[in-house]
């Protein structure tokens, strides 16, 4: 049996989402990073981590909003 969904979300940098991919353990059936920082740095290597080859997830999503819009949104 899989995770359905696992949700994180990156402001500035690409460095704890990757060790939290690398941490997964389980299957998930999809991973979704929402980038709430605009950052067009961190757009590309989410680009990047989009397209490794992981072991247990079998999509990673990515969701790029135009800047931190706050925890409320």
């Amino acid at each position: 049996m899989s995770i359905p969904v696992i949700g994180t979300a990156v402001v500035n940098n690409t460095y704890w989402v990757t060790r939290l991919i690398a941490s997964i353990d389980q299957p998930v059936d999809k991973f979704v990073i929402f980038n709430n920082g605009g950052d067009q740095t961190v757009q590309k290597e989410l680009e990047s981590i989009k397209q490794l080859n992981t072991r247990y997830i079998n999509e990673i999503c990515i969701v790029n909003l135009p800047g931190n819009i706050g925890f409320s949104g």
